[in-house]
């Protein structure tokens, strides 16, 4: 009895160490379904306008956990800054959205603004006037791709 349960537990560590890297390199597996399934452009931008929504709508909890913080702020810029950049790629390959791939992310970026102007009269940081600033721009060339 006593060798199969130090032989099993040889066993046990041997498939534990085996399988380590596999789950380690877990991430990089993903990367083998890209050939298959590419993403585009407009799946690019419409994953950075959620990214952006949610760190907006994060920014009551994490005031009010992290008073003074100006972290959450930082964020919203840089994923605002990110869904700009991928929007100009976008527009750039013209081909990769429909009219209606458009009218989608306009409610999207609607909704965000919506929710930068309800958080603006609560939180009175000097920055929210540029973050809308920068909704308004996306905003701006969004619509303007439609008339073209």
């Amino acid at each position: 009895m006593k060798l199969f349960v130090k032989n099993y537990g040889a066993g046990v560590m041997y498939l534990i160490l085996a399988f380590a890297p596999l789950q380690a390199d877990h991430i990089s597996t993903i990367h083998i379904f890209d050939p298959l399934f590419p993403t585009t452009p407009f799946k690019k931008v419409l994953t950075s306008c959620m990214k952006a929504r949610n760190a907006i709508e994060l920014i009551h909890e994490y005031k009010a956990e992290n008073p003074g913080s100006e972290l959450i702020i930082d964020t919203v810029v840089a994923k605002l800054t990110y869904l700009q950049n991928d929007l100009d790629m976008m527009l750039k390959h013209g081909n990769s959205y429909t009219f209606t791939d458009i009218e989608y992310l306009l409610n999207i970026i609607d909704c965000i603004s919506a929710e930068i102007k309800h958080t603006a009269i609560h939180d009175t940081n000097e920055h929210m006037p540029n973050i809308i600033q920068m909704v308004s721009n996306i905003k701006n060339k969004l619509e303007n791709s439609l008339d073209t």
